[in-house]
C-alpha cells in the first residue's frame, strides 16, 4: 500500500527519482520522466507518505459528503438510506482495511487508534455513547475540523453540523484508522 500511494503521490508531483533501501530488499527505486535524481531522507519520506494517508482522508471526506441529504436507515449503507456507521464504512473502505463490513460503531470505536482530544485531526471519528449505562458506542460521526462534524442522525439523515455541547457531553472516545 504505501508503495503504491507514494508511486500516486509521485506521479501527481512529477517527482524524478527516489531511491529508499529497505530491510531484506535492496533498493526500491521510482522513477518518473526526468533525468535528475533526488535523495531523501527517511524523515522526507516519512513525510510523503502521512501526506499521502491525509489524501486518502480528504477523498473519504469527499465520499461522505456525497451522502448528504440521504436518509437515515437503521443498518443502511447505500443511498436508499444510511446508518452512521454505513457511512463510515462507505467513506473509508477505498483506504482502509474495512472487511467484513461491521454491524455497529463500536466495532470501529474497537478496532481504530485512540485520538487525545488536543491531536484531533480533520478525518478523525468521534464516538458518542447516549445512554452512560450503556457499555457500548452507539453513534459514530466525522470530524472535518473547525467545530464541525459530519454524521447520519435519525430524523435527520446525512448532515454537517456544529460539534456541540450537547455532543460533547455525550463523547466517549476519538479515534483514527491505521494506514
Amino acid at each position: 500500500f504505501v508503495i503504491c500511494s507514494l508511486i500516486a503521490l509521485l506521479i501527481i508531483t512529477n517527482l524524478p527519482f527516489i531511491q529508499k533501501s529497505f530491510k531484506n530488499v535492496e533498493k526500491v527505486t521510482i522513477t518518473c520522466l526526468k533525468a535528475t535524481s533526488i535523495k531523501l531522507t527517511d524523515k522526507t519520506i516519512d513525510e510523503l507518505i502521512q501526506t499521502t494517508s491525509m489524501s486518502d482522508t480528504e477523498s473519504a471526506i469527499s465520499t461522505a459528503k456525497g451522502f448528504l441529504g440521504v436518509n437515515y436507515v437503521w443498518g443502511g449503507k447505500n443511498r436508499d438510506g444510511i446508518d452512521c456507521s454505513g457511512l463510515i464504512y462507505q467513506s473509508y473502505k477505498n483506504y482502509y482495511d474495512m472487511s467484513p463490513f461491521p454491524e455497529n460503531a463500536n466495532y470501529y470505536a474497537e478496532t481504530s487508534i485512540r485520538v487525545a482530544k488536543d491531536n484531533l485531526q480533520r478525518g478523525d471519528l468521534i464516538f458518542f455513547r447516549k445512554n452512560r449505562n450503556y457499555r457500548w458506542i452507539d453513534h459514530v460521526a466525522i470530524y472535518l475540523g473547525n467545530n464541525k462534524m459530519l454524521h447520519s442522525v435519525g430524523g435527520q439523515g446525512v448532515i454537517i453540523e456544529t460539534y456541540s455541547k450537547y455532543y460533547k457531553r455525550i463523547t466517549d472516545r476519538f479515534g483514527r484508522f491505521r494506514s
